[in-house]
């Protein structure tokens, strides 16, 4: 599954990205549970 890899390797990352980057990767989560 590789949402969930990607999802793992944002929650290692999430501590070092920067702050602009958190509304990005809240976008991408909620896209994620979104059907595709």
């Amino acid at each position: 599954d590789w949402i969930a890899e990607l999802k793992a390797v944002l929650m290692m990352t999430k501590p070092i990205l920067p702050t602009w980057m958190q509304p990005v990767t809240r976008a991408l989560s909620a896209n994620n549970r979104l059907p595709l």
